[in-house]
């Protein structure tokens, strides 16, 4: 799948139409494309038991830069109310308790089967999601 054509996917109204248990930070054209490439590169399991310990700093900043800075010149998501009143170390707070929230093994697996149905579909290898029952097993 050419990247232009998965950008646009995940920019589109599909994935941000289909948010049920993701946490408010998650923006899909960032955090779908990580979770599909650390699955392709570390496996399934990887992507919930390893990968939000790992990107817990890109995902603290993250939520900073759009909650309470405003990023790409755009305002904070925050309300000012908000901001105004709330001190460093709330804010602080906030933002650790909102970077520590990450979707469950099977919203991920929900998501990866989403994007692989889609972006197959008139191709010779269509995608057809099958339940991965593993992470009971585990």
């Amino acid at each position: 799948i050419p990247l232009n054509d998965l950008t646009e996917f995940l920019r589109g109204p599909t994935m941000r139409k289909h948010t049920m248990g993701v946490p408010v930070w998650w923006c899909p054209w960032i955090h779908d494309l990580v979770i599909l490439i650390h699955a392709a590169v570390h496996g399934l399991q990887s992507v919930t038991s390893e990968l939000p310990r790992l990107q817990q700093l890109s995902v603290e900043n993250h939520v900073r830069e759009t909650f309470v800075k405003g990023a790409n010149g755009k305002s904070p998501a925050l309300p000012d109310s908000f901001l105004r009143r709330a001190s460093e170390e709330e804010l602080d707070a906030w933002v650790q308790m909102q970077a520590q929230e990450f979707p469950t093994p099977t919203v991920i697996e929900n998501r990866l089967a989403l994007m692989c149905s889609q972006l197959t579909v008139n191709t010779s290898e269509r995608y057809d999601h099958i339940p991965m029952f593993d992470e009971a097993m585990s």
